[in-house]
């Protein structure tokens, strides 16, 4: 923790803030290359037809001087700036196939510093819009530039820009096409020239970055990274190296291809020695390239590429425990932890959905899980075989030893219960047409025993989606027409991957929601889930309660149904020894609602309203893990004034079958969210990103705490909070925890060392 605060603190001081002086957003920034000790230009362009460009003399000191640059069009998509000898140039392209240049006269500070930018050229070529430009600067040249433009024409132009003298009655121009055209930048001559036209990519051409003066990297949305370098004999330039992101079969994830790559410069035939891309599905494709050009594939980051609505911990026996993650962005993500490096990353996609996913919950200690999304079904996910033998691997814990989890469908066969519990699918496929994941076995999948019991790695695993024989027709070959082939892995996943072949089953849809769902919850035996929903009549919510262990009902309609008048914003259910059980829902309008019933007598249920349970809408509540305690936090968090909106934190026990208030603490801002940890571990998350751990005694009382100084999720609320024993515990009586938290578009796990009580 005093690691991450450090990292945080030098970070911080490193980071120049530049507030932007109107409401338009950014679109693109771009800065010089310049040198450690001469002048340096940043170029913002914003989507108010108008780009900011700020200068500063040396690296140590903060951008400062400002100009302004209007354009005749509106600007959508890139800028890049160069100094060149005692002038400033800024490239700006725009949804009128053109490239801008504008120049201003640089000079010291006390000399002017910054001159006003002057319409210079437009160069004309592009069919389309420009998508990506960026400057380079060729070895010992201090006047002249090269500009490489990116459109949506598919290719790439290379512009070549330099101090030259002008032949007497040489007219100057203003448009710059395919021949030589002359300039005048301020007392000087420029000559502009179109170099190399560049093709080869099949879609739009979305990135384009220079390495090094003679050698480019571009990305574009046929899904291909391409390194560009020039011919030693010919100088004409050629595609040395290209790779694939996703296959083009895939029919699941990054279907839209790549919108940005990057590349480290080696002084080899290839000109690089990696190479990394960014897709639009969130995650980082890297590649390792040698001396010939060959590339290949290595595990890289990923995320979600939206709003993160909620995060749980796994905690079943016999496997490592991991992270589930889900998002508005329409995916459902595992995260776990590879020992190798020990580090964390994402090693299956369980679910690529239709809708927003909203919630999600773990059914007590299984390795199933509830999801609710913006849909009326509550749909029960369940980890398949390939799966827990990657996790196994990947976090180098020895394999499951139970029979039940380690079944297949071709060992089921031979003993008749193909159709039992017992028996877990090898992985699951979604049809081309549906929205539900169907269980894939592994004579299905094509898989023969030796590959079960064998170990692939990625690399291995993304050659063998490459080359795949046909099915045979029926059932399987409409499941497995989307290319699902799981393997069990050694090493975290690539992307190619994660986007097909790490699905997970759908076990049960659970019905009886009258609208979309916003919370769901489970009992911790596994037995009894509840999702809250808004009611199909106006001003109306509904919380609907199943029965799930040791399955759900054969119609999967709700036991229970309980009525509320004020939206929920989140559900908890507490048992004491399995037998009582207590189901709590949070209220909008300040409110909570109890629910008591004993065992499976779920027609004899008691409902309790608490009105005034805060002043403030109640945005989250959480049983402790023995069921004794309940904790609920409130706060309104209001646009621009989330540090000042206080909130509250309370906790709660049981009397006479009535909710009691023991103990309340109030927050500096809103509380947003709140978990419980073991030996009653509280972490209450606020609107300004900041994160508190308390322990709370059974009393109810507020012991010692240990608060995260920088906000964690600087600038958004915390979403949603998740506790989890992280091993055996360290020396001195010190327990080792991990506490994951997420907010909007990012998951962070903390590892807090925290005395035992």
């Amino acid at each position: 923790m005093e690691r991450e605060q450090e990292q945080q603190q030098n970070l911080a001081a490193a980071v120049q803030v530049i507030a932007p002086p109107q409401a338009a957003p950014v679109l693109c920034a771009a800065v010089s290359e310049g040198c450690d000790s001469g002048p340096q230009v940043l170029a913002l362009v914003h989507a108010s037809d108008e780009a900011r460009v700020l200068c500063r003399w040396s690296r140590e000191l903060p951008f400062g001087q400002e100009r302004r640059v209007r354009a005749p069009c509106l600007l959508e998509c890139a800028a890049a700036c160069v100094c060149g000898g005692d002038n400033a140039v800024v490239a700006i392209g725009g949804v009128d196939c053109l490239v801008h240049l504008y120049a201003a006269p640089l000079s010291q500070p006390d000399h002017g510093g910054l001159g006003e930018f002057r319409w210079l050229a437009s160069l004309k070529g592009h069919q389309d819009w420009i998508r990506s430009l960026d400057f380079t600067q060729p070895r010992n040249e201090k006047t002249s530039v090269e500009l490489a433009s990116a459109s949506q024409d598919c290719r790439i132009r290379i512009w070549s820009i330099a101090k030259k003298e002008m032949a007497p009655n040489t007219p100057t121009t203003k448009a710059a096409t395919t021949a030589a055209s002359y300039v005048k930048m301020g007392n000087d001559t420029y000559c502009i020239n179109i170099e190399s036209v560049l093709t080869g990519h099949d879609d739009w051409v979305t990135s384009v970055e220079w390495v090094s003066h003679e050698c480019l990297v571009s990305a574009s949305m046929d899904r291909t990274v391409s390194v560009w370098t020039p011919d030693k004999e010919s100088r004409l330039w050629i595609n040395s190296t290209r790779v694939w992101g996703v296959p083009a079969g895939a029919l699941l994830g990054n279907v839209l291809g790549l919108y940005h790559a990057s590349a480290v410069a080696a002084a080899t035939k290839a000109g690089v020695s990696q190479l990394v891309a960014q897709g639009y599905g969130g995650a980082f494709h890297v590649w390792d390239v040698d001396a010939s050009g060959s590339a290949v594939p290595r595990f890289g980051v990923s995320g979600h590429v939206g709003r993160v609505a909620g995060v749980c911990w796994c905690h079943a026996e016999g496997t490592p425990s991991y992270l589930l993650t889900v998002g508005e962005d329409k995916t459902a993500r595992v995260i776990g932890r590879y020992h190798r490096t020990d580090t964390w990353h994402e090693i299956a996609r369980p679910v690529v959905h239709g809708h927003a996913l909203r919630c999600a919950a773990f059914l007590g200690t299984t390795h199933a899980f509830l999801l609710g999304s913006e849909e009326k079904i509550v749909r029960l996910y369940d980890a398949p075989t390939s799966f827990l033998a990657s996790l196994c691997q990947i976090a180098g814990h020895p394999l499951p030893i139970a029979e039940a989890e380690t079944k297949t469908k071709t060992q089921a066969a031979t003993e008749n219960e193909a159709d039992t519990d017992e028996a877990r699918p090898w992985g699951a496929a979604l049809p081309p047409l549906g929205l539900s994941n169907q269980p894939l076995w592994a004579k299905d999948a094509a898989i023969t025993d030796e590959q079960q019991q064998g170990v692939a790695t990625a690399a291995d695993a993304d050659d063998d989606d490459q080359d795949e024989g046909d099915d045979e027709g029926g059932a399987a070959s409409t499941l497995t027409s989307c290319s699902s082939r799981p393997r069990v892995l050694d090493s975290p996943p690539l992307e190619e991957h994660l986007t097909q072949h790490t699905l997970w089953p759908e076990r049960a849809k659970l019905y009886g929601a009258a609208a979309e769902v916003t919370a769901v919850a489970c009992s911790r035996d596994g037995c009894f889930a509840a999702a809250a929903s808004a009611g199909g009549r106006a001003g109306t919510v509904s919380i609907c309660v199943w029965r799930v262990a040791p399955r759900p009902s054969a119609s999967h309609t709700p036991c229970m149904t309980v009525a509320a008048s004020s939206a929920v914003t989140s559900l908890a259910v507490g048992s004491l020894a399995a037998v009582q059980y207590r189901l709590v829902s949070a209220h909008r309008d300040g409110s909570l609602t109890l629910v008591r019933w004993r065992g499976d007598d779920v027609a004899g249920h008691t409902v309790t309203r608490l009105e005034g349970a805060h002043t403030a809408p109640v945005t989250c509540c959480d049983f402790s893990w023995d069921g004794t305690l309940l904790a609920t936090c409130s706060g309104v968090a209001t646009a621009g004034a989330s540090s000042t909106s206080g909130g509250e934190v309370a906790i709660w026990g049981e009397e006479g079958g009535a909710l009691e208030k023991r103990r309340a603490r109030p927050v500096a801002a809103a509380a947003t969210a709140l978990a419980w940890g073991g030996g009653g571990l509280l972490a209450v998350g606020d609107a300004s990103g900041t994160v508190t751990a308390w322990r709370v005694d059974g009393g109810g009382h507020f012991g010692t705490f240990e608060k995260v100084e920088k906000a964690l999720h600087s600038g958004s609320s915390v979403l949603g909070l998740s506790w989890c024993r992280d091993g055996d515990g360290g020396e001195g009586g010190e327990a080792s925890w991990l506490l994951a938290s997420c907010s909007c578009q990012m998951v962070k796990i903390m590892q807090l060392q925290l005395q035992e009580v």
